[in-house]
């Protein structure tokens, strides 16, 4: 088993989760998606990862879904649909176009990348309602990545 736990691909994929990549970015522009073999599209990931060492070793990340729109027109998410996801995996490395590759156990190859249009649009409304409608520990809670 190899694992590339080393500091490039953790930087990359900081740098697309926090919207730093491209180098340089404003990064409430730019944000990363999921690209999982056998869905269709895409899945717009939260701004936040944590590493849990072990073997295999597993990339804890929270795609985003659940939007609804309050009677009142805010954007909101259910967060029981919004639930951190684990990816345990036996390799990763940086694409050359950027992208963080993950080896999964299970084989398949799963890629974080810049996000598209559509997913950014959605990492804009979560953004906007994690920091401006949760209660802050609530915020604190689901950036931690230690429970659902």
């Amino acid at each position: 088993m190899q694992h590339s736990e080393g500091p490039e691909w953790l930087k990359q994929l900081d740098a697309l989760l926090t919207g730093r990549y491209p180098e340089g970015a404003d990064r409430w522009e730019h944000g990363a998606q999921i690209r999982v073999p056998g869905t269709q599209h895409p899945a717009p990931l939260a701004r936040h990862h944590r590493v849990e060492p072990g073997d295999p070793p597993t990339l804890w990340v929270r795609p985003i879904r659940g939007h609804y729109q309050e009677e009142d027109g805010t954007d909101a998410y259910d967060l029981d649909l919004a639930r951190r996801r684990a990816l345990h995996y036996t390799s990763a490395r940086v694409a050359g176009d950027g992208a963080v590759e993950l080896e999964t156990t299970e084989g398949a190859r799963v890629r974080i990348e810049p996000a598209g249009p559509e997913a950014m649009a959605e990492i804009a409304r979560w953004d906007a309602f994690t920091l401006e409608v949760l209660p802050a520990d609530t915020e604190a809670e689901l950036d931690s990545l230690e429970t659902d």
